[in-house]
C-alpha cells in the first residue's frame, strides 16, 4: 500500500535532515508514492550553508518522469542554496542590528533623562543646586576669560519657618513650588540661570550684567512675590509672603573662586533680612 502523507513527510523530513549534514546536497531518484496516488519521481535537495554552517536545506521535488533531476540540477540548487542562506544571514544580522540600535536608544534617553533629573530640583522643578554650581562655575570662568561683569542673586523667604510651624508642610512645599514658578515667570535673560539652592533659598546667576541693572531686576523680584499675595499672616515683614534678596555683582580677576560672589551676596542678604526683609540689599562692584 502507498504511503500516508505523514509517512511522506517524515521520509522527506529524513533526507532534508541529511542533507543538512553535508555541503554537497542529495539528489535522490527514488519514486515515492503519495496516499492521493501521486509519484514523487525525484528529489533534490541542497543545504543553506553561511561561512560553513547550515542553517536549513532547500529542496524539489518532481512528479513525473520527464523531469528526474540530475546532478546539475544539485549544482544549480546547491549555489541558490548558498545565495538564500546569504541573503537570510543578512537579513537576521539587520534585523538584530535594529534591535540592538533601539535598545541602545531605549538607554541613551533612559540616561538623557537621568542626567537631566539629576539636575532638576523634585520639588518645585527648577534647577537644583547641582545644577547651579556647575552653572556659575562656567559664567565665572567666562568672565575671568572676557573681563565681563557677572552677577548673582541670593533670595530667601521671610519667616518661612513660621510659614511651615503654622499652616503646615504641605503648605510649605505648595509655597516653595508657587514662589519658584513666580520667580522663573520674570523676565529673565536667555544666559540667566535661576535654582533652588536649599530649603527656602534661591539663587540667580546673571551673566554680563550690571549693578544698577541687577539691582533693578532683583528689586522686580521683590515686587512680583509680594503682589501675588500669598498669605502669611505670622510674618511681620508683610500680611503676605516677602523674599529678601542679597545680590551682588563682579568682574572677577584671573585665580579668584566663584565661592568669592556667593559670599558677597550671603552678606548682602544677611544685611537685607537684619534691616526689616522685604527689601534688596546690593554688595557693590569690585574687582575680585
Amino acid at each position: 500500500s502507498p504511503p500516508s502523507d505523514a509517512e511522506l513527510d517524515r521520509h522527506i523530513i529524513a533526507k532534508l535532515n541529511e542533507s543538512m549534514n553535508t555541503d554537497q546536497g542529495s539528489l535522490l531518484p527514488k519514486t515515492i508514492s503519495t496516499a492521493q496516488g501521486q509519484e514523487v519521481r525525484s528529489t533534490v535537495i541542497a543545504p543553506l550553508s553561511m561561512g560553513g554552517k547550515c542553517i536549513g536545506a532547500l529542496g524539489i521535488m518532481a512528479e513525473t518522469p520527464h523531469n528526474l533531476y540530475e546532478k546539475a540540477d544539485l549544482n544549480f540548487l546547491s549555489a541558490m542554496g548558498r545565495a538564500l542562506a546569504i541573503c537570510i544571514t543578512l537579513v537576521e544580522q539587520r534585523e538584530a542590528l535594529t534591535r540592538e540600535n533601539k535598545r541602545l536608544k531605549k538607554a541613551q534617553a533612559l540616561a538623557e533623562k537621568h542626567s537631566v533629573m539629576a539636575h532638576v530640583d523634585a520639588l518645585t522643578g527648577i534647577p537644583n543646586r547641582r545644577a547651579f554650581d556647575k552653572g556659575l562655575e562656567t559664567e565665572w570662568k567666562r568672565a575671568q576669560r572676557e573681563q565681563i561683569p557677572i552677577g548673582l542673586i541670593l533670595i530667601d523667604i521671610d519667616h518661612f519657618k513660621l510659614y511651615n510651624d503654622n499652616y503646615g508642610h504641605q503648605a510649605g512645599d505648595g509655597c516653595l513650588q508657587e514662589v519658584a514658578g513666580l520667580l522663573d515667570s520674570c523676565d529673565k535673560r536667555a544666559g540667566d540661570l535661576l535654582a533652588r539652592y536649599g530649603g527656602e533659598e534661591f539663587v540667580l546667576v546673571l551673566p554680563n550684567i550690571d549693578a544698577p541693572s541687577l539691582e533693578l531686576f532683583a528689586n522686580k523680584l521683590c515686587q512680583v512675590i509680594h503682589e501675588a499675595n500669598i498669605p502669611h499672616e505670622y510674618s511681620s515683614a508683610s500680611h503676605a509672603v516677602t523674599i529678601s534678596v542679597g545680590a551682588a555683582v563682579s568682574i572677577p580677576e584671573q585665580n579668584v573662586p566663584a565661592q568669592s560672589i556667593i559670599e558677597h551676596a550671603d552678606q548682602a542678604l544677611y544685611t537685607a533680612k537684619e534691616t526689616g526683609r522685604n527689601r534688596v540689599i546690593l554688595h557693590l562692584p569690585q574687582s575680585e
